[in-house]
């Protein structure tokens, strides 16, 4: 192993072709849809269009870690997400919502399989 390069943890993985499409959209200072559905273990992209004049972000925690994904107004930003587990996954925009991310610019992803 050459020492310069760094070393991945196993479960880290980088530009993974998505097998699946949800799209989402932040408008009026709430998210649409709410409800986000994604089975397990398939990465898939999330197509988050801004529909206000005001900046926003899709973020949500992955094992301890916090991703923010910038929506500019009225531009779009896509990402691959991909999850090993069922389960309820929050998100949410860092700006626009509470501190405990229970209201404001809220929503779920459900991860099922």
């Amino acid at each position: 192993t050459d020492a310069a390069v760094p070393q991945l943890a196993s479960a880290e993985v980088f530009d993974i072709p998505a097998r699946a499409t949800r799209e989402a959209s932040a408008r009026y200072f709430q998210f649409d849809p709410q409800d986000i559905a994604i089975e397990v273990g398939v990465p898939t992209e999330i197509r988050a269009q801004n529909g206000d004049v005001a900046l926003h972000t899709f973020s949500y925690a992955k094992n301890g870690t916090q991703f923010d994904h910038e929506l500019r107004a009225g531009s779009a930003s896509s990402f691959v997400v991909l999850f090993e587990q069922p389960g309820v996954v929050r998100y949410w925009c860092a700006l626009h919502s509470s501190s405990d991310h229970a209201s404001g610019m809220i929503g779920t992803i459900r991860v099922v399989g």
